[in-house]
């Protein structure tokens, strides 16, 4: 029969082509794992830049919305004061005019009191005197 010799060094030699092989072969099945994963992963990527693409536009128009809230909101603060002013004014010309009402009302009273009271004496009396011309 014929014989079949090895040396150490091609034994060896042997058992890492084996190993090559077997470590090719997990790279194989991993690839083959690997790429419906890396596909989702892509699929999500996608789906996170569509979503931080709306989450921008969402931010931009809070920012606008809350920039306008801010604007009226200064405006209504505005208008409040010059309506507090024009209140305080038309309140303050009421009032005037209140006072006017009451000084003539009592000037009024005074003057029939005056009128009904014989210590006074007539009108004529009440008239200031004018200067003798000399």
């Amino acid at each position: 029969m014929n014989e079949i010799t090895l040396t150490l060094g091609q034994a060896c030699m042997l058992i890492i082509v084996f190993f090559v092989i077997l470590l090719l072969i997990y790279l194989i099945t991993l690839a083959k794992n690997l790429l419906p994963s890396v596909k989702a992963l892509a699929r999500v990527m996608e789906n996170v830049e569509t979503i931080t693409e709306s989450a921008a536009r969402s931010t931009e128009k809070a920012e606008t919305v809350v920039s306008d809230v801010t604007d009226i909101t200064t405006s209504v603060v505005h208008t409040i004061k010059k309506q507090t002013t024009v209140l305080g004014q038309v309140s303050s010309i009421v009032s005037a005019m209140r006072v006017l009402a009451e000084l003539f009302s009592r000037e009024g009273e005074q003057q029939d009191a005056a009128s009904n009271d014989p210590s006074c004496g007539s009108e004529a009396s009440q008239k200031p005197k004018e200067p003798s011309q000399q």
